[in-house]
């Protein structure tokens, strides 16, 4: 069972219980949640408690026995959190129930399992050089790095990434060279991978923070500009979905014409939107459009479920959701796995950014309180000096 899993059922436990009108019950499950802190459910536990987001690696040590952001499932049947939690909100209206059904989630929150082993020092030393010269593929990789072949040095450390197996001190040098030579993209998902597989927590590579120079510079949250090219295209200027959306935050030729008032200016020429400055400063038009759009009228987990799988599927699902003064229930009501995963893992991309921008979190603090975040909020933050003192 995935860390987010085991912290959204014990979230939404400590919810069941509250509304059951035990609070004795409800601060140990928020606790439990908490503590799987980089997972969307255990950062808003966090805030609940009245705790700030640690980010920066220096200040993560004791995250080293939270369990990893998205492991592979230990079970052969995958349980969804998306059917548990109106089941939560259910029982929380007949004790009976709720008693029963908080007992049968135990086993999926534990959280005292034995803590992964830690692999070595986040920093790169002479000890990850030899490593990658061990190997032929290590030693080509390295000599294209120093002619400023950076392509084909990639595609060499992810040859031997693939024949690397198992062995976690090599991985971690892979990441660490990869990091130090500026091959962004390989070092984030480097790290995703290596948290999944040994539970240690690498926010500086998971969450890089490039040079983003929008060519109007930022009309909204910078955090949140961050995030969703982090989610979108792991800041890859040059990514092309399936789907045909482009560079760094997918944005289909159409509906980057449309924001510019000109439909078919870049059905032509697509290629136009891996200019990376252009692509943002669309981008950041284009949420703030669908932020005014009808449906969405300022509602920033409303317009991130619209970012991802469009304005009018979004508006369908908002006019068939039972209970729309939830903002949690109705994340968990998105009948797309995909767009519901999209929305929590935005919200966290945004939270952690802000955090290591040293920025507000106004969408965090809102949703702690049962609030709907706005995004009004969130452009409130476009003027907001970012310190990026921990940020190396």
């Amino acid at each position: 069972i995935s860390a987010s899993l085991r912290a959204g059922a014990a979230l939404w436990a400590a919810r069941a219980h509250l509304r059951a009108g035990d609070r004795l019950g409800y601060v140990p499950w928020l606790e439990n949640a908490a503590a799987l802190p980089h997972t969307f459910y255990g950062l808003l536990a966090s805030r609940m408690l009245g705790r700030p987001i640690v980010s920066d690696p220096a200040d993560t040590s004791d995250d080293a026995q939270a369990a990893p952001a998205e492991p592979a499932p230990r079970r052969s049947h995958a349980i969804s959190l998306h059917e548990i939690a109106p089941r939560l909100v259910d029982a929380a209206l007949d004790p009976g129930r709720h008693t029963g059904l908080v007992r049968l989630l135990l086993d999926a929150t534990d959280v005292s399992a034995a803590p992964p082993t830690r692999v070595s020092n986040p920093l790169l030393g002479e000890i990850d050089i030899e490593a990658l010269g061990c190997t032929p593929q290590g030693r080509r990789a390295l000599a294209l790095l120093q002619v400023g072949q950076d392509s084909r040095a990639e595609a060499a450390l992810r040859n031997l990434w693939g024949l690397s197996g198992r062995d976690p001190a090599l991985r971690h040098s892979i990441m660490l060279v990869a990091r130090a030579a500026g091959l962004t993209g390989l070092a984030a998902q480097a790290a995703t991978l290596i948290e999944a597989q040994y539970g240690q927590p690498v926010d500086a590579e998971r969450f890089p923070v490039p040079h983003l120079h929008p060519a109007h510079g930022f009309t909204t949250d910078p955090a949140l500009v961050y995030a969703l090219t982090r989610l979108e295209s792991n800041f890859d200027a040059g990514a092309v979905s399936g789907a045909g959306a482009h560079g760094l935050m997918q944005l289909m030729p159409v509906t980057a014409g449309y924001v510019t008032g000109d439909p078919d200016r870049f059905t032509g020429t697509p290629s136009r939107l891996h200019n990376p400055a252009l692509n943002l400063d669309l981008g950041q038009r284009y949420v703030n459009y669908l932020a005014h759009s009808s449906g969405i009228d300022d509602n920033l987990i409303k317009l991130l479920a619209s970012y991802n799988a469009g304005p009018n599927a979004m508006r369908s699902w908002a006019a068939t959701s039972a209970d729309d003064s939830d903002p949690l229930l109705f994340i968990e009501s998105i009948p797309l796995d995909e767009t519901r995963q999209f929305v929590r893992r935005g919200l966290s991309y945004l939270w952690i950014y802000a955090a290591r921008m040293k920025l507000p979190c106004p969408s965090l603090d809102a949703l702690a309180r049962g609030a709907w975040p706005l995004y009004a909020d969130e452009g409130d933050l476009s003027h907001q000096p970012i310190r990026m003192a921990t940020l190396h």
